[in-house]
């Protein structure tokens, strides 16, 4: 890079010139008013933790002919065939169960085959019944508040969404939550900005 003076400046500091390709991590550039840009390690942000609810695994499967369904099928299956190092995938009992009610069979033999990829949640059944109910008492739809204790146990950081009446009431509700609730549209463009 060229500076305002045309000197050039950039690259990496003094004596790291061979050290770039064992970093840990990626890289960031650093401007500095005394010795121009040099690049710097950073430390790896986590693996985010997802929980893509019944209703995002089945949108690939809805009419793609609205915009909407479109962008939204667009963005699960991008986050779906993500990079490992970028995603990680939380699985609950609710997603089973709420798959195996599904009654279109090629739907649910699909989200069946990208399920059994995922490592099921292990909490005692207790624990998951108690958090369902207090999310129930909350105004939360059943199956609602079943996936959102999945995910919550399961600690992902975000549990994404196609469905308004569930993403309205736990905006409502996020001081309350263990996880934060978003579209999948708007999950990808942070995954993948």
């Amino acid at each position: 890079m060229i500076d305002h003076n045309g000197a050039k400046v950039g690259g990496v500091l003094p004596g790291e010139e061979n050290s770039l390709n064992c970093l840990p991590g990626p890289l960031v550039v650093i401007i500095s008013a005394h010795c121009g840009l040099y690049l710097s390690p950073t430390i790896r942000k986590a693996v985010m933790r997802i929980y893509l609810d019944m209703c995002c695994l089945k949108r690939p499967f809805d009419d793609q002919a609205q915009p909407r369904i479109h962008r939204e099928s667009e963005a699960v299956l991008a986050l779906l065939s993500g990079p490992a190092d970028k995603v990680e995938f939380v699985r609950g009992p609710a997603l089973d169960l709420e798959n195996d009610q599904n009654s279109l069979p090629q739907r649910a033999s699909k989200v069946s085959r990208w399920l059994e990829d995922l490592p099921m949640l292990d909490v005692p059944d207790a624990v998951l019944k108690g958090r369902t109910d207090e999310l129930t008492a909350m105004g939360f739809r059943n199956f609602d508040a079943f996936h959102i204790a999945c995910a919550e146990l399961g600690e992902a950081e975000v549990f994404s969404t196609c469905d308004d009446r569930l993403l309205a009431n736990a905006a409502r509700h996020a001081p309350l939550l263990k996880v934060r609730v978003v579209n999948p549209v708007n999950l990808a463009l942070e995954v993948f900005p």
